[in-house]
């Protein structure tokens, strides 16, 4: 199980900005949620006071800021690759490895 990255929504909400160039409020992810995720419940998950929010509660808040929920996790970078390329088609996924194949062979080469 992935740990809700409390510092990284944090960051996320300090630097997404609406299009009016404000910045995402407590209040506005409780209306945006139709209130299934409450002002209150948003600081308690911003300052690492509630760790583990569902998987719906981070959905919904990534859908909110426009990210990948997998973002919102605390996870490896080489997690993060196999859990969003696991999303491509069967193109994209053979231009993932295609691109790993080339790294690795040309760090070899040093």
């Amino acid at each position: 199980m992935f740990e809700f990255d409390y510092r990284k929504f944090d960051e996320l909400l300090r630097s997404t900005l609406l299009e009016n160039g404000r910045s995402i409020t407590h209040k506005y992810i409780e209306k945006k949620s139709n209130k299934a995720i409450t002002a209150a419940y948003v600081s308690l998950l911003r300052n690492g006071e509630r760790k583990n929010p569902s998987k719906a509660v981070v959905d919904i808040l990534a859908g909110i800021l426009n990210v990948d929920a997998n973002v919102l996790y605390n996870v490896d970078i080489g997690t993060q690759i196999a859990l969003r390329s696991a999303e491509l088609d069967e193109d994209g996924k053979t231009a993932i490895l295609d691109m790993i194949e080339y790294i690795l062979a040309t760090e070899n080469d040093d």
